[in-house]
C-alpha cells in the first residue's frame, strides 16, 4: 500500500502544478490584454474550473492511474478486485474530491467567526470523518476509493539480480512453455516478486503457499495448470515461467520496449 506521507506529497505536488496553471491561466491574458473584460474573466474562470476538475481524470486516464505527483513519487491507482482500471473509477474516484476537500475548508473559513456553534461543528465533523478517511482504514481508502473500487499502491523500481537467472534446471529444457500473450501480462516489477518468492522456496516455504502462487499466477496468464500440485512441481512451473517472461522482457529491451509492471500496456516484438 501506498503510505500516506507519500499520497500527501503527491498530492501536493498535483496541487502546485494545478495552482501553477490556473496562475497562467489568468495571469497571460491579463499581461497581453492587461485589465480583464467581463467576457475575457468569465472565460478564465471556465477554463480554470475545468483545469481543477479535468486533471486528476485526464493523467489517471492517460497515465494509467498515475498523476505527475503519483508518477514523481511512484504510486499508481489500480483496481482494488485486481482487473482493469476503468474510466468509470477514474471518474468515480476523482468527483468526490471537491466534497472531500475543497466543500467542507471552504465551508469552515467562510463560517470562520460564525457565533453558532452548528455551523462550526458540522465541517469540523465532515473533515473527520471524510476527509481523513484515509487515516481510519487499513489500506489509507478515500471516499474515492469506496466509491470507485480502487487502491493506490506503491510502484518502487526493482533490479533484477542476475544469479538467479543463470541457475536453470539440469534437465533436458522447460516443462511448461507459455506464448507471448502469456509472458506480456506481467512486467520487471512482478518478475522481480517472482524471484524473490523463487529465492524464498529454496530456504523452504510450505507447498501451500507455492500452491497458491501457481494457481494465481496461471489464473492470471491463463495457462493450465500442471498436472499436479506438489512442492516439486509447483516450484518448476515457477521456475520455468520465470526463465521465459525473463528472456521475454530482455528480447523487448532489444527492440527499444520496455514494461515495468502489469499495469503498462502488452509488449509488441515487432520492430518499429
Amino acid at each position: 500500500m501506498a503510505p500516506l506521507g507519500e499520497r500527501a506529497f503527491s498530492l501536493l505536488v498535483d496541487y502546485g502544478l494545478i495552482f501553477s496553471l490556473n496562475l497562467l491561466l489568468f495571469v497571460v491574458p491579463g499581461a497581453v490584454l492587461g485589465e480583464l473584460d467581463e467576457l475575457a474573466w468569465s472565460l478564465c474562470l471556465f477554463f480554470s474550473f475545468i483545469v481543477n476538475n479535468v486533471y486528476f481524470i485526464f493523467f489517471e486516464l492517460r497515465w494509467q492511474g498515475r498523476t505527475p505527483g503519483k508518477k514523481l513519487n511512484k504510486l499508481c491507482v489500480i483496481n482494488r478486485s485486481g482487473g482493469e482500471l476503468t474510466p468509470f473509477a477514474v471518474v468515480s474516484r476523482n468527483i468526490t474530491r471537491q466534497i472531500e476537500v475543497f466543500f467542507p475548508f471552504t465551508l469552515f473559513f467562510g463560517l470562520f467567526g460564525s457565533d453558532s456553534v452548528l455551523d462550526v461543528v458540522f465541517p469540523v465533523i465532515w473533515l473527520i470523518a471524510i476527509t481523513l478517511l484515509p487515516l481510519w482504514n487499513r489500506n489509507h481508502l478515500r471516499m474515492g476509493d469506496l466509491l470507485g473500487n480502487t487502491i493506490v499502491i506503491a510502484m518502487p523500481d526493482k533490479e533484477l539480480l542476475p544469479d538467479l537467472s543463470g541457475r536453470t534446471e539440469k534437465e533436458e529444457g522447460p516443462i511448461h512453455h507459455f506464448s507471448k500473450e502469456q509472458l506480456s501480462v506481467y512486467g520487471s516489477y512482478e518478475l522481480h516478486i517472482l524471484e524473490e518468492i523463487l529465492r524464498k522456496a529454496e530456504k523452504g516455504v510450505t507447498p501451500e503457499s507455492l500452491r497458491k502462487v501457481v494457481e494465481r499466477l496461471a489464473r492470471r496468464i491463463g495457462s493450465p495448470l500442471p498436472a499436479a500440485l506438489d512442492y516439486k512441481s509447483s516450484q518448476r512451473f515457477l521456475k520455468d515461467f520465470y526463465s521465459a517472461q525473463r528472456a521475454f522482457l530482455e528480447e523487448a529491451k532489444l527492440y527499444g520496449r520496455h514494461k515495468p509492471n502489469q499495469y503498462s500496456p502488452m509488449l509488441n516484438l515487432q520492430p518499429r
